[in-house]
Parts: C-alpha cells; structure tokens; sequence
C-alpha cells in the first residue's frame, strides 16, 4: 500500500536528488523508498536488484585484512617492477 508522504528540503537539493534519479532510472518517490529501506534494512518487494547469481555469491569472499588497499596495492608494484 502507498501512502503519501509530504517533506520540506531545500530546493537544490530536490533538483540535485531529482537529477539523480532520473540518472539512474527511478522517480524520486522510488529513490527515496530505495533510501528509506536501507536505512531500515527491509529489503524491496521485488528484489530485481541482484541477479539470482550474484545473490548465491554473496558472502563467498573472507573479508580482507588489508587495513591500506592503496597502500598494499603500491608495496605490490614497487616489488613488481624493480
């Protein structure tokens, strides 16, 4: 069930949010329902967000325990071409 909902934001920022949504394919209205489920961690009625693949992936990989990515990643070029 829908129901309205009325907000007071600054006019920029409606134009910036309304910008990117239509950027990514979505009202504002869906944007905002896409936020306010984040927020909650309730996921989407239709969830046409992941591929069925991607979904059985999730939580495959360790976490990494590489602190500084940028870091490591110049360590490993530095050794890489001397």
């Amino acid at each position: 069930m829908n129901t309205k909902l009325t907000l007071k934001l600054d006019a920029s920022v409606i134009r910036q949010a309304k910008r990117h949504a239509r950027k990514n394919g979505k009202t504002l209205s869906g944007a905002v329902e896409d936020y306010f489920r984040r927020l909650t961690n309730r996921p989407a009625k239709d969830d046409r967000s992941l591929p069925p693949t991607v979904k059985r992936l999730a939580g495959v990989l360790r976490r990494s325990k590489i602190k500084d990515h940028r870091k490591a990643y110049t360590t490993h070029l530095d050794r890489k071409y001397k």
